[in-house]
């Protein structure tokens, strides 16, 4: 049977009828699938984190999603195209992320564009 409902956002009538399963017909609804993300971690990065003092673990978070990021905006990786981190991704503290991204800095993995009330502007330095 035949029920009309009036759409809001299209703002028309439309006619809806209800389906009924043929008999020994199952419906299973299967959950959203989530895209899994990985980032390659370069040796180098790693060699240059394990340098006394040791890197903190925020610090290699940090390392892993700008790998991540660069991979996901540059169609080359280490492309030398800078992009920006903001603090929703991260999910952390935004003065750790500054921290995060000064140690990075004087490890001379990366190089920050830091702009006032802005997100900062990270670039990544060739593997050498």
């Amino acid at each position: 049977m035949a029920q009309r409902i009036y759409d809001r956002r299209h703002q028309k009538w439309l006619m809806v009828e209800e389906l009924k399963p043929t008999a020994g017909a199952s419906i299973s609804i299967l959950p959203a699938k989530k895209p899994k993300r990985f980032a390659m971690f370069p040796m180098l990065w790693r060699n240059r984190l394990a340098l006394k003092p040791r890197a903190s673990s925020t610090t290699y978070d940090v390392a892993i999603y700008i790998l991540y990021l660069d991979w996901k905006e540059n169609e080359k990786q280490f492309s030398g195209r800078p992009f920006k981190l903001s603090n929703k991704g991260l999910q952390m503290n935004p003065s750790s992320k500054w921290r995060a991204l000064a140690e990075l800095e004087r490890r001379k993995l990366i190089v920050v564009d830091r702009r006032l009330g802005r997100s900062p502007l990270i670039t990544l330095l060739p593997l050498k």
